[in-house]
């Protein structure tokens, strides 16, 4: 058994370790039956809109990738783009803060002969208008309900902000200013150095290979600008179809009170508040933050039913269905 399945597998067991326990938590006060009584009354056509709108999601993002691969001159499939992008997703639910997904999706497209240096480069500026547009839509969600950042809630999305910001400067900085990047890095090792924290030492060379990559990014976004515009703009696309599939649980729940735009802007304060939690598909954080923030949306009698529908509907369904493609990559990898 290598390493590799070894993390996959323990990332696996925690995912659904911490999942158990958290509708143990969130649940163990609750008639059940009641739950699913609800659940069985809501609207299917609404809940069939949500499940779609969240597909329309990730082939939005196959979408961006096969057109950043086109500009470099790799003419990739859609559905074997898509593909990809249910990799992504997997292994960025089972590991901590999202951080799985990206490595393991270019480690597959190179079993497919796919150049690791254009796949490096083209997640990294997918990541680039994506992490933009998250935070374009969490400041608007934050102006549009501005009284949904109470207590905990107020918290986490401080948090979710201050980490985006610190990404997207980060990312910023080592692609328009490689020279600056390069001398923190070097201080930050010279520190590490004192300090003898050799794990990080250790790392020096692929710190500054990671650098040339941002190198590249700068050189793509130069000579790409239109193209990079558009992947920002598929980018707002895309999570836009993120950001309405709670509207669908709340119509299908027989609720109208709540038009589109509002619950979309809780919705985009929701993934600010949630995205950056270091734990494996934020399991648990995600929950009590959903329940918060929607209280006052469902009420007491529908928030609970509503969550299974919300989270069901635009992760742990899909997380089900990304499974088989993983299965599916590793037969294929295996027979070539």
């Amino acid at each position: 058994m290598n390493n590799t399945f070894k993390t996959t597998l323990k990332n696996i067991i925690i995912f659904i370790a911490l999942l158990l326990v958290t509708i143990y938590v969130v649940f163990k006060k609750e008639d059940f039956h009641d739950i699913l009584g609800i659940i069985s009354d809501t609207n299917p056509l609404f809940l069939l809109l949500g499940f779609v709108t969240m597909f329309a999601f990730f082939c939005v993002q196959a979408i961006n990738t096969k057109a950043l691969f086109k500009s470099l001159g790799e003419h990739i499939p859609f559905f074997k783009m898509l593909k990809f992008v249910f990799i992504e997703f997997f292994f960025s639910a089972i590991t901590p803060a999202s951080t799985g997904g990206q490595p393991v999706e270019i480690y597959y497209m190179s079993k497919e002969k796919i150049p690791v240096s254009k796949s490096t480069l083209v997640l990294l500026i997918q990541i680039c208008s994506y992490q933009f547009a998250v935070l374009f839509y969490t400041i608007l969600g934050a102006i549009i309900m501005p009284s949904v950042l109470t207590g905990i809630v107020k918290y986490f999305f401080i948090y979710g902000v201050i980490i985006n910001i610190i990404v997207i400067f980060s990312m910023g900085l080592c692609i328009f200013s490689s020279r600056t990047a390069a001398k923190i890095v070097k201080f930050f090792m010279k520190v590490a150095e004192f300090f003898h924290l050799k794990k990080i030492v250790n790392k020096k060379d692929s710190i500054i290979s990671g650098l040339e990559k941002y190198q590249e990014g700068s050189k793509y976004i130069k000579t790409h600008k239109i193209e990079f515009f558009k992947s920002m703009g598929r980018a707002l696309i895309q999570l836009c179809c993120h950001f309405i599939i709670t509207y669908f649980v709340y119509r299908a729940l027989g609720l109208s009170k709540f038009n589109i735009i509002e619950i979309s802007s809780m919705q985009a304060i929701f993934y600010a508040a949630s995205g950056c939690v270091p734990l494996p598909g934020s399991i648990g954080i995600s929950e009590l933050i959903y329940l918060n923030i929607y209280e006052p949306i469902f009420g007491l009698e529908f928030l609970r039913p509503a969550m299974l529908l919300n989270l069901g509907t635009s992760f742990y369904i899909f997380v089900i269905i990304s499974v088989f493609f993983v299965l599916y990559a590793s037969i294929k990898k295996r027979k070539d």
